[in-house]
């Protein structure tokens, strides 16, 4: 009887240590999908600044239709905040590339999305 009650305290302490093992990684998991998402997010904010940009005439320090020469201090005050930094990575007449790098870090690298913005539409690469 002594064996079998050690027995079932050892499998319930293996049983336990492996749900905590498997919800530390969703907790993990869902952390860097949230942290992408607020990168998404701030990108879209910059993306909606780079049209205005786009759209504003150059007399009054816009682009006028193009988004060549945009930097991103033209766009906001900030080029960073608790979500990570954002740079335009390039710029030609017909469209903006604009990069989020991320605070958190996900495996052995940041987390990095790419946002492609044109005239009409915005395009998310994920790209860690």
């Amino acid at each position: 009887m002594g064996q079998q009650n050690l027995l079932i305290i050892v499998v319930g302490i293996m049983v336990v240590a492996i749900a905590v093992t498997v919800a530390i990684a969703m907790f993990r998991g869902n952390s860097i999908e949230t942290a992408r998402n607020n990168l998404i997010v701030d990108l879209g904010f910059y993306a909606q600044k780079a049209r205005e940009y786009y759209w504003k005439p150059r007399a009054q320090g816009g682009g006028d239709r193009s988004f060549a020469n945009v930097r991103i201090d033209n766009l906001a005050y900030s080029t960073q905040n608790e979500n990570g930094r954002y740079y335009v990575e390039s710029s030609t007449n017909d469209e903006v590339v604009l990069l989020g790098v991320g605070r958190m870090i996900s495996g052995d690298d940041t987390i990095r999305v790419r946002m492609k913005v044109s005239e009409r539409r915005n395009l998310v690469e994920i790209i860690n």
